[in-house]
């Protein structure tokens, strides 16, 4: 197939280049050259990895002081920037990268509301216990599924937490990120996909705008434009299209209140102590709000879905799977012994 001509061909000729085997960046560099991007309309995007696109203009010194900004937030761990990889590109070819934390050996420690930071021996002890764990406590048919279906199946392994807009985030709300930022980034392209991610995933939030023309559009924009609307139904359709065929939810240690110190005060850090794991992402996550001493028959209005609707409720009208506990087999430790009450440390938040 041949490469075109115009900027509006560049997602094409990259697909080209991947097609002959071109390695990724060498992809990309081949088809921004056939498309004929002007050389002398400069172009400067940071993007930062957890987040998207931080900076995008023509300014060179803000580009470079947006990037030592970000360099210097992921050195420190705080923040959504802590740990993650910080990229210049000048009209979308990286000029400079620094590779975080996330992305190599030497692991920065991790501050926690507690005071305690983790250095990397104490990360790597903590997953050393994680997988003993795995493989004490899992029953024999667990074990024997594992070692069958785990490098074949769709698997999500997720924490055991709160969440500011869909009330938790557990298996089904873990797929959310896997919608590329090119598309359905705030700052993807309107005909094609950009070629670097620019910008989160705020469509999905607000509604906006609608995703590059070569995805399908949304099918109605006539929706309420409201995250708690929005966010849940965007979650329920991607486990429908990709069902999750082994859910792990790790609640050993974790947060409570919030997703992150981004949700503002009364975050805190939590130990349940529990693994909730299962081959349906419905049931996995009743099980495991239950754990969290909440009720996953719950729907808006009542905790933990105050401001939004319920995505297990939404998957399940999908035919997923189903969130009643009676119609569940819940194997090992039952679930009023593992229970640690998150809602409890909900209502302290809000009173």
């Amino acid at each position: 197939m041949p490469l075109l001509k115009g900027k509006k061909n560049i997602g094409h000729n990259i697909e080209v280049e991947r097609a002959h085997g071109k390695p990724e960046k060498q992809a990309v560099a081949i088809a921004m050259s056939e498309a004929g991007k002007a050389k002398d309309a400069l172009d400067y995007v940071v993007v930062v990895g957890n987040i998207g696109t931080v900076y995008s203009g023509t300014s060179q010194s803000e580009a470079i002081r947006k990037y030592g900004e970000y360099v210097a937030q992921s050195k420190s761990g705080r923040g959504r920037a802590g740990g993650e990889d910080v990229t210049l590109f000048k009209n979308d070819q990286p000029v400079t990268n620094y590779y975080g934390s996330r992305a190599g050996d030497a692991i920065a420690p991790v501050p926690v509301k507690d005071g305690t930071a983790y250095t990397r021996q104490e990360l790597e002890a903590y997953m050393a216990d994680l997988k003993d764990r795995l493989r004490t406590t899992a029953s024999p048919w667990m074990k024997a599924e594992v070692r069958k279906g785990i490098a074949e199946c769709e698997k999500e392994l997720a924490k055991l937490k709160d969440h500011v807009t869909t009330g938790v985030t557990l298996s089904m709300k873990n797929c959310f990120g896997i919608t590329p930022c090119t598309i359905y980034g705030q700052g993807a392209g309107v005909d094609e996909p950009s070629v670097v991610p620019k910008g989160g995933r705020g469509m999905f939030h607000s509604g906006d705008r609608q995703p590059s023309k070569c995805s399908p559009a949304e099918n109605d924009p006539s929706t309420p434009r409201q995250e708690g609307y929005r966010v849940p139904r965007i979650v329920a359709d991607l486990v429908a299209a990709r069902p999750i065929q082994l859910a792990i939810v790790e609640g050993i240690r974790t947060m409570a209140g919030g997703e992150g110190p981004w949700t503002g005060p009364g975050l805190r850090t939590v130990s349940p102590g529990v693994l909730v794991a299962g081959t349906n992402c419905v049931t996995t996550d009743a099980v495991a709000m239950s754990v969290m001493d909440y009720d996953p028959m719950a729907d808006r209005g009542t905790p933990p879905f105050e401001t939004c609707d319920s995505t297990l409720r939404l998957a399940e009208e999908l035919g997923v799977g189903t969130r009643d506990l009676k119609r569940v087999e819940v194997l090992g430790t039952p679930v009023v012994q593992a229970r640690f009450s998150f809602a409890e440390i909900r209502r302290q938040r809000k009173a």
